[in-house]
């Protein structure tokens, strides 16, 4: 089995992105992480009953948290 050490910066991040999930689990919504395979850009999707939004960077993302509050 191969372990695969985190740094401290993609701890901090995974982090926050737990921390933001959670939050939007509280307000009925699933928050995802999705990587494209073919350059490794990472974008997340927000969905609810069926609806979804996409955001690329995370100050989109957090905007939409409190939008949504």
């Amino acid at each position: 089995m191969t372990t695969r050490h985190i740094q401290p910066h993609q701890s901090a991040t995974l982090k926050r992105f737990r921390t933001l999930q959670a939050q939007f689990a509280m307000r009925g919504r699933e928050l995802v992480r999705s990587v494209r395979a073919d350059d490794g850009r990472v974008s997340y999707i927000v969905t609810r009953a069926g609806d979804y939004r996409h955001f690329s960077h995370w100050h989109d993302l957090e905007a939409h948290l409190r939008a949504i509050q």
